[in-house]
């Protein structure tokens, strides 16, 4: 298995193209913590079942090894207590995958401040704290993939001015951290 003994961390884990990537990530062996706080796309907080819950159990059912950190990469030091339970739990943090991510669409003149903060911190100030806390991890060890999540939005969307400078920023610190 292409990645057998290593450990993963998929922010946004719980549903979508991040359930997607944390259930190939344990297909292929890697032992997966979901991180994701159960929110709704616009990050507002919802009921019910937690769905990290589920998508962990979906991996568990399918034979592969998946926790959950119930938190938000928009909180710092929630980010590193996540690879902190990555650590705790497998011994090493080997592969982050920066998927997080939420929409408050709307025009910048009509924009709440709120809606520019939630997007940002989510996107951009996420992908930082995560990989803030993680890289220490993957230096020490001499190993490491980051996977930081774009889209095409950087270049200007109607009504998302927050979501497409958030991604023009993940873009610039993927470019950087590469230098």
């Amino acid at each position: 298995m292409l990645f057998e003994n290593r450990a993963a961390i998929v922010t946004g884990g719980a549903r979508g193209i991040g359930r997607a990537i944390a259930e190939d990530l344990a297909r292929q062996g890697a032992r997966v913590v979901i991180m994701d706080p159960g929110t709704s796309k616009d990050g507002a907080s919802t009921e019910g079942a937690s769905p990290a819950e589920e998508a962990a159990e979906a991996i568990r059912a399918a034979g592969g090894t998946a926790i959950i950190a119930s938190e938000s990469v928009s909180d710092h030091d929630a980010c590193g207590r996540t690879v902190a339970l990555c650590m705790e739990n497998f011994g090493s943090v080997d592969i982050l995958v920066n998927n997080a991510g939420v929409l408050r669409p709307k025009m910048i003149w009509n924009m709440p401040v709120e809606s520019w903060d939630v997007v940002v911190n989510t996107h951009l100030r996420g992908q930082y704290s995560m990989i803030h806390h993680a890289a220490p991890h993957m230096r020490a060890q001499r190993w490491g993939r980051i996977i930081n999540m774009g889209s095409e939005a950087w270049r200007g969307t109607v009504g998302g001015a927050n979501y497409g400078a958030a991604k023009g920023g993940v873009f610039s610190l993927t470019r950087v951290m590469a230098r």
